[in-house]
């Protein structure tokens, strides 16, 4: 299986934390939030990572290189300019067959993977959001779900008075082509 994780973005909330330093690359515990999301993967076996990279990529691909410090194969894929989540697939739509991952890089997870998988697969979805309640939920992707833990609705980043839910999407999403 295939992960791609996005790196892209530029962390302007956290700035002046992010003027120099991508978000997915600051520290949590010693290391970069990143480096825990690819050491995640490889617990789970998945080795063969794409990292999406456009704000300070060079500092990205310095430290992970090709990923064999780390146990796994790692590509790039620069973006010239921010295409969001749906964009930064487009380029890699012809590498990306079968299920694959994708998952935020500047999320600290622990979510069992394998178990989300088998709960893909148990559905027959073509892909699967991994959702948490949170008692905020502006600011962050919110998901109404229906019968058969089906997502019926879906709004990014919404107002105060635009919040119809208190699931909110977790950053990890498998989808099979």
């Amino acid at each position: 299986m295939r992960a791609v994780i996005l790196a892209a973005g530029e962390g302007r909330r956290l700035r002046p934390l992010t003027e120099h330093t991508p978000k997915p690359m600051l520290a949590v515990a010693g290391k970069p939030l990143l480096e825990h999301n690819v050491g995640l993967l490889a617990r789970y076996g998945i080795r063969d990572i794409v990292i999406n990279t456009h704000y300070r990529a060079q500092s990205i691909e310095e430290y992970f290189g090709d990923g064999r410090a780390f146990g796994v194969q790692i590509a790039y894929s620069r973006e010239r300019e921010l295409l969001g989540t749906a964009g930064a697939l487009t380029p890699l739509r012809r590498e990306l067959s079968s299920t694959f991952l994708v998952l935020y890089g500047d999320n600290l997870t622990s979510c069992n993977l394998r178990a989300l998988v088998e709960f893909h697969r148990s559905k027959g979805a073509v892909v699967t959001l991994a959702v948490f309640r949170r008692e905020d939920a502006t600011d962050v992707g919110i998901v109404s779900m229906g019968e058969n833990d089906r997502v019926e609705r879906f709004l990014e980043k919404p107002a105060p008075d635009q919040v119809f839910s208190s699931w909110v999407n977790a950053g990890i999403m498998f989808c099979l082509r």
